[in-house]
């Protein structure tokens, strides 16, 4: 029994800091004034949900938004850029996130 509880530990151990999540977060201030927004496509990342969920809040949003072909330019108004990685882990997850805002080519917020 005490052999049970011991490889029981440890296999449940490792997982535990597993589920940590850490957030930076750069707020783009002159975006709640926008109009209109750009999103460039990145066919990198493999799952249809991530644009569709950012189109979704900028509806929310009351924006307008038109979506760029991948290595459009970032220089002309506010763009977004996004980037998703999933990986699995008894599951796929989405490990890593970036949206980056930029108005006129300059970096004005990240998340």
């Amino acid at each position: 029994m005490k052999l049970i509880r011991i490889c029981l530990l440890a296999i449940l151990i490792p997982m535990l800091p597993g589920c940590a999540i850490t957030t930076d977060l750069k707020v783009a201030k002159g975006l709640k004034d926008a109009t209109h927004v750009n999103i460039i496509r990145n066919s990198a990342v493999s799952k249809k949900g991530f644009l569709e969920v950012m189109k979704a809040w900028l509806e929310e949003n009351n924006y307008k938004y038109t979506i760029l072909p991948e290595g459009s330019s970032a220089k002309q108004g506010w763009v977004l850029t996004y980037r998703g990685v999933w990986s699995w882990d008894l599951a796929i997850y989405l490990s890593s996130a970036a949206i980056k805002a930029y108005e006129n080519g300059a970096l004005a917020g990240e998340a």
